[in-house]
This record gives structure tokens, sequence and C-alpha cells, in this order.
């Protein structure tokens, strides 16, 4: 009982100070190559909790984020905060480290429900290859009529080939009041940008698909653009919702390519880095 108060107190609070930046989308450099090898992209996608774990600070300074995020081709993350161009920015320099650049697409600024001062939080890609396109969409509508959730849509370059990789990393709509209107208007646009693109696609994130409601909109949208799930309902190990049902909340979704090493979820709940596991699988184009 006093968790949930205090939590509405937070929302309360935080009703009259929550702000949506104006630019939707923010580059930040240190891209290594002009293409993603195509016969092998090694994927991360993972809620990190706005950096607010309590095994975030060390994860991130003793070089354990570098060292994690290196191998990979693409990392996604949703709950991020903006990368400061500063030494002091843990993110930053993990990002430098691991020879990977960056999008980020902010969803709203608060000192009590986001990253606190000026630093927005939202969804970010990291990559090796520089994104050909980005595109940031904003939810229409807000979590009791406060945060909205962001959904960043990058394209790379396919070295030797013609076609464009499309990523799509999102954070979906967690509360709404009565239906599932809000929700399924913002995976909605998410199809209409997936309908829009040929060629191969990945879309993952934290989709907030706590019941089977939720799971049945998405499932149809990804059905209807020929999209497969990694994980499928296996739920060993995957991050579940506290309220409102207990399905799996995080997902990728695959399109044109073909899983060449199987999806693994992580343990970093366990040691409170973050209350989401990451979920993380390779693929190579078809």
């Amino acid at each position: 009982m006093a968790t949930a108060l205090i939590g509405l107190m937070l929302i309360l609070a935080g009703t009259g100070c929550v702000s949506v930046p104006p630019t939707r989308a923010i580059n930040g450099d240190g891209f290594s190559a002009p293409a993603l090898a195509p016969e092998h992209i090694a994927l991360i996608s993972w809620n990190i909790q706005k950096h607010k774990g309590a095994g975030w600070p060390a994860f991130a300074r003793r070089g354990t984020a570098a060292q994690r995020f290196e191998t990979t081709s693409l990392l996604l993350l949703q709950e991020a905060c903006e990368p400061r161009q500063n030494p002091q920015d843990a993110l930053g320099a993990a990002f430098a480290a691991a020879d990977l650049g960056w999008v980020f697409a902010p969803s709203f600024r608060s000192r009590f429900l986001g990253c606190g001062g000026d630093q927005a939080t939202g969804v970010l890609t990291a990559s090796s290859a520089r994104p050909v396109s980005r595109t940031a969409l904003l939810s229409q509508n807000r979590e009791f009529g406060i945060t909205p959730k962001s959904t960043l849509v990058t394209r790379y370059r396919l070295a030797g080939s013609a076609d464009t990789l499309q990523v799509v990393n999102t954070h979906l709509l967690n509360f709404e009041w009565r239906s599932l209107n809000d929700y399924t208007q913002q995976v909605g646009a998410i199809g209409q940008a997936i309908a829009a693109h040929d060629g191969p696609v990945i879309l993952a994130g934290d989709l907030n698909t706590r019941n089977a409601a939720r799971q049945a909109v998405v499932d149809r949208m990804v059905a209807a653009h020929g999209l497969k799930p990694v994980f499928g309902k296996a739920l060993a190990g995957r991050t579940k919702a506290i309220i409102g049902g207990d399905l799996a909340l995080d997902h990728i979704y695959y399109r044109g390519l073909r899983v060449v090493e199987n999806g693994v979820v992580g343990h970093e709940s366990d040691a409170a880095i973050s209350d989401h596991n990451r979920l993380s699988v390779g693929f190579t184009v078809d």
C-alpha cells in the first residue's frame, strides 16, 4: 500500500513538470563502419530503467558495459537517459569504448518520472554502422495523460547488398484508462513504418505486452507484415509485469533474416542493474 501511495504521489508531483523535447532524434558520433556485415548481425535489446538500478554504476563504470557492447552490431535500449558529450557520462563512455555511434529519440523530461534535470529519457539505438535514415515516432497519447513513449526507426546499409535493414526500437505505452485504443494506435503507427520498407526488418523493445489482449494487438500487426518472433511464448528468465498480467514484456521480431545464434535472456535483474533482463540474438541476412 505504501509503495502504491508513493507512486501515486510521484505521478501527481510530476504532472506539472513533464516536458517533451522539440527535437525528435539526436545523433551521437562514433560510428565505425559505413554498413553492417550481413553474414553476422549481433543484436541486444534492453530496457535499462533510466540508469537507476543499484548495480548500474558499477556495471557502467568498471568497463562491464563496454565489454558487453563491443561485440554488438545493434544495441537497442529503452528508458535510456540522453548521453552527454563528456567523460563523466558512463553510457556515452561505454559507447565510445565499444566503437558504437548512437541515435536517441527522447520521450520526455521530468525531474521525478524521468532522468532528472534537463536530461531526457527515451529510446536509443547504438550501432557500429552509421544509419542512412532515422525517424522518431512519439505516441499520440500519454500514460495517465502525462508521459508519452517513443519509437525510433533507423535504416542501415548491408555490405555487398542493395537492400537496407530497417530497425525499429520501441517502448510501447503501459497504462491507459479503459481500453486498448491508445496502445493499438501506437502499434499501428509502427506497422505503417514497417509497411513502407521492402527489405529485412527487426522490431524489438519493451512492448509492454503484459496480458493476452495486448499481446494479440502486437501479434496481429507482426503477422500482417510477415515478422516472426525470436522467443515466441517462452517465459524462462524474461521480464514479466508486476501488475495487470504476467506475460513477457520484451520481444524481438524479424523478417528477411535468419537466426544463427539462438535468443538468450540475460540476468541483469538479479544484479539490480535494471528491472529488465536483456534479450540478445544473432542474425544473418536471409
